[in-house]
């Protein structure tokens, strides 16, 4: 009885080795297949489209039936991968210009196109965003009134096809669309990353100046990360936002104020200096940033302030003070006059920053050595 419980056991091993076998190799030929006929497609677009940038039909305009057959091609997905992939063969076998120009032969295929998708899979939306950002940014102008319908896409999304439309808007320099995304994300309780949308609206494919202050003036319409990444696209520009973000400065409303304290320290602005200082002596979450912000204005007033806020009882407080002293710079007396302080921790801060600026200086010497 025993032995043919083993035999039994034995034998359903074999058998799903020999299953899993089977799934193995019918999975690798099911795959092959789809590579065959993924490549057939994408030539088939291939010739389709050099025929049109360099080919028989390259002066022609697309008839309606034309126009209609690519329309239903292309609003199958496998279609519209083989048609994004066959762009990119043609831009390096002719040019980029000649398939700027064929896009723009193909302005109302893909109109069209883009309306098919709004109730596809978000995944689907994503790719076809995706295209958008990867083909159109040479010839924006001519697709800019695409944004109307890729808004669509933020209905039932997800956070990868939000950022492959708002990808998409960036490339276009759709700034009412962005405008209008925005507001859409916080209606339908979508929150992005901040650093996406930061990084996102520097390539912006327009006035980034004019972007910027548009986007601060309709703020309170968006969700609060879409906010710090505006604040922060604002402060990786070149041009002047203080006299927009002095305000809420001195308001310090939510995680944005962060943002706030940190662009005047990229941008010097003197007015801010009395606020940033009134703000490190709130001994608060606040102080940290302003602690740290505060050595980009060497002055007496904020030195006299950095020292006084190395007695906080907030250990990130101190150790910013000290570290922004030391970037001010402090003559020999006053780093005396700090390394024997009476207030232990003042003093223990200060010698412990001094000494992780040693450590650091030695490390880089050793690193210059060998180098060179």
């Amino acid at each position: 009885m025993r032995q043919d419980i083993v035999n039994m056991v034995v034998y359903l091993y074999i058998f799903i080795c020999i299953a899993l076998l089977l799934f193995n190799i019918a999975y690798i030929l099911y795959s092959k297949r789809k590579e065959i006929h993924a490549k057939k497609r994408m030539e088939q677009m291939k010739k389709r489209q050099l025929a049109y940038i360099s080919g028989e039909f390259q002066n022609k305009e697309f008839t309606k039936r034309e126009k209609r057959a690519l329309v239903g091609k292309l609003k199958k997905i496998r279609y519209l991968i083989a048609f994004e992939e066959a762009l990119n063969v043609c831009a390096e076998e002719v040019s980029l210009k000649k398939v700027n120009e064929y896009l723009v032969k193909c302005r109302e295929v893909i109109y069209e196109t883009a309306l098919e998708y709004v109730k596809r899979p978000a995944m689907e939306r994503a790719y076809f965003g995706y295209f958008i950002a990867t083909h159109m940014g040479d010839v924006s102008k001519k697709y800019q009134g695409i944004a109307e319908s890729l808004l669509l896409y933020f209905a039932d999304s997800t956070v990868y096809c939000q950022e492959n439309v708002l990808q998409a808007f960036y490339v276009l320099g759709a700034e009412d669309a962005l405008d209008q995304a925005f507001g859409v994300m916080k209606d339908s309780g979508y929150r992005h990353q901040y650093r996406l949308i930061s990084d996102g609206l520097l390539r912006f494919r327009g006035n980034q100046y004019e972007l910027a202050v548009r986007l601060w003036n309709n703020r309170r319409r968006y969700e609060e990360s879409t906010r710090i990444g505006v604040i922060q696209f604002m402060t990786r520009l070149s041009e002047d936002f203080s006299e927009y973000l002095l305000p809420e400065l001195a308001a310090l409303e939510g995680e944005e104020s962060f943002a706030v304290i940190r662009y005047f320290g990229s941008h010097h602005c003197q007015k801010a200096e009395p606020v940033l200082i009134g703000i490190l002596q709130q001994q608060d979450e606040f102080s940290v940033p302003a602690a740290a912000v505060l050595a980009n204005y060497p002055s007496e007033s904020v030195k006299d302030a950095l020292k006084q806020a190395l007695n906080s009882p907030l250990w990130y407080v101190r150790k910013n003070a000290a570290t922004s002293l030391l970037t001010i710079g402090l003559s020999k007396k006053e780093q005396e006059s700090l390394k024997n302080s009476e207030d232990r921790y003042a003093r223990e801060m200060f010698l412990y920053v001094l000494e992780l600026q040693r450590k650091e200086r030695e490390r880089y010497d050793k690193n210059d050595r060998g180098n060179s």
